[in-house]
């Protein structure tokens, strides 16, 4: 829990510290808590763009514990955002497969609309992440997380439809002033401004670019 509240709030490196030493401890005797643990030091890893930790989690994984956790999503997770270029051909291939079976919770389905992004599956990360935000999907509860909203708005606007996105981004950031303010808030402002500035609209863009950074 510690190492999550430090991630979602731009604490990137605190996240990684409390969270790696959970990953080593629990490796053998709970390997489904360890890989849950690395999840979201990958998360945080992602955001920061620090290589040492980066290559830290690479290392933690490839010590074989968390490979035997039953939660494939997350040891997919761990393992291709960690080394995007490196991974793309092994994993593509999994997260597609993946994406094929019913996802058993949000969070799940999530990271895979998230991985589907990361690799410009851009078709298949707006099928994974519709259903988030959507009110009538059983898995809609997400859809009051400002970061799966976020999510599902970049990938509209990478498949050409931006006042969907700009919709999604409206709605993305009144949930996060509520729900979920620091790492949530700016990358929904960030998905605002980078819209504002395709439409041409420079003052709204600077607006919502400043507001991201403070």
């Amino acid at each position: 829990l510690q190492g999550w509240a430090a991630s979602t709030a731009n604490r990137h490196a605190d996240a990684v510290a409390v969270l790696l030493p959970v990953a080593e401890a629990m490796a053998s005797a709970a390997p489904e808590v360890a890989i849950h643990a690395l999840s979201v030091a990958t998360s945080a890893v992602l955001h920061s763009g620090d290589e040492a930790q980066r290559v830290q989690i690479a290392q933690a994984l490839g010590r074989g514990a968390p490979l035997q956790a039953p939660d494939t999503t997350y040891r997919l997770w761990v393992q291709a955002a960690t080394d995007p270029p490196a991974r793309r051909d092994s994993c593509v291939a999994d997260f597609h497969a993946a994406g094929d079976t019913p996802a058993v919770d949000a969070a799940e389905q999530f990271l895979l609309g998230g991985l589907a992004s990361l690799f410009d599956e851009t078709e298949l990360a707006v099928r994974l992440l519709a259903p988030l935000v959507d009110p009538h999907s059983a898995l809609s509860g997400a859809g009051h997380n400002s970061m799966a909203m976020t999510t599902y708005g970049w990938a509209m606007f990478d498949a050409g439809h931006w006042t969907a996105a700009e919709t999604t981004a409206q709605q993305a950031i009144e949930v996060a002033r509520n729900k979920n303010p620091g790492l949530s808030s700016a990358w929904t402002l960030t998905l605002a401004a980078t819209l504002a500035a395709v439409r041409g609209q420079a003052q709204m863009a600077q607006r919502h670019a400043e507001q991201a950074l403070t």
